[in-house]
């Protein structure tokens, strides 16, 4: 049995933390395993193993030296407890490297994920100075993994050093037991559900879907648009769906755990995400029988969706019309899409995620 040590700034609604929780639990039916996080924010409670310890160290996760050295000081006689320690995003691996680097007599090994694109988040010169100093404390991870094939190699030109692709996983049975064990929003007879699930934040770009919708929606006003997830644009899209007349079928839903039975009563999600890191909502529609229709955005959907096989990918558009052609398109679409999709969705099973996991921890 080996001790593992996952570490995220904290549980809040997002897909990296419902991933780490998805891993975790399966982890700990064979394993030790602790989250660290950095406050009490905890929106997957119900989701998360009892046999799972939360340590709370009471930090922000913000990059700068003293945080480095807070962190550094909270984690340095936990860290030698565990054979795994596991960070995921890309502060949580900055401080979790900078923690080796001083530790560098310790036993633990120390594996770090990245979720996204540091290349497009982090810009100008301030930018600059950021992505050199991931490019030198990535350098003190025994493992580094990421999310996606291209986001890897995408690293692996940044930092000089072999990044492993380890999909995000999906827990097929529990997805099942989700939507068979809840009740879902009603809806008016006839009504055409459109989904998307996300952060309110401008990587999401849920503005451009909300404005695709508004043509979809003069065409079909038997049709409605569900936005599931929290985030600091709530306000500003709040306003565009005001200011669209689209109050009566655009609805901003907030968080909700059970985000399965949602999709599996929806008819097509759509993701006009700016850029991705891997795309899990993708993989969680199509385990859920709900068809996707994806921008072909960096990184993740073309990795996924096989086009009219499995889903519906596009080129990357900022054209409402683009989009609001292509969802009536989709929705007219009696291709076998959903049942090939949940075919291909079995591979990014978590046991199988974990296995690969499991094989890398056992390499060291």
């Amino acid at each position: 049995m080996m001790k593992i040590c996952l570490i995220l700034p904290n549980l809040a609604g997002g897909g990296a933390e419902k991933v780490v929780i998805a891993l975790s639990n399966e982890l700990v039916k064979k394993h030790s395993v602790t989250i660290i996080v950095g406050d009490k924010i905890n929106d997957y409670q119900k989701l998360i193993s009892n046999r799972i310890k939360i340590l709370n160290i009471d930090n922000s996760f913000k990059p700068g030296l003293i945080n480095a050295f807070k962190f550094y000081f909270s984690v340095r006689k936990v860290f030698d407890n565990y054979d795994i320690v596991h960070s995921n995003l890309t502060t949580p691996n900055l401080l979790a490297c900078f923690c080796k680097l001083l530790l560098h007599n310790s036993k633990f090994k120390l594996v770090i994920t990245e979720h996204n694109n540091f290349k497009i988040r982090f810009k100008g010169f301030k930018g600059f100075l950021y992505r050199k100093i991931i490019s030198y404390l990535y350098f003190f991870a025994d493992l580094i993994t990421s999310v996606s094939q291209d986001l890897s190699f995408e690293i692996e030109s940044s930092i000089k050093r072999e990044v492993i692709t380890v999909y995000n996983p999906v827990d097929i049975v529990k997805i099942k037991d989700l939507i068979n064990s809840n009740t879902v929003l009603p809806r008016r007879n006839g009504v055409k559900r459109i989904i998307n699930i996300g952060r309110l934040v401008k990587q999401k770009n849920q503005i451009l879907l909300i404005k695709a919708f508004k043509l979809f929606n003069s065409v079909n006003p038997n049709s409605e648009l569900l936005i599931f997830g929290k985030g600091d644009l709530f306000h500003e899209l709040r306003d565009k769906i005001s200011d669209l007349g689209l109050d009566k079928s655009v609805f901003l839903m907030g968080f909700t755990e059970n985000i399965y039975v949602e999709l599996f009563n929806s008819d097509l999600f759509v993701l006009t995400s700016s850029w991705e890191g891997f795309g899990n909502v993708i993989i969680e529609s199509m385990a859920s029988k709900c068809k996707v229709l994806s921008l072909d955005c960096n990184f993740g959907p073309r990795e996924i969706i096989n086009n009219n096989k499995n889903g519906f990918i596009i080129p990357k558009t900022n054209s409402p019309t683009v989009i609001a052609k292509k969802i009536e398109s989709c929705l007219n679409n009696n291709l076998n899409v959903i049942d090939n999709a949940v075919k291909f969705v079995e591979k990014f099973d978590i046991k199988n995620i974990t296995k690969k996991y499991l094989s890398l921890y056992k390499k060291f």
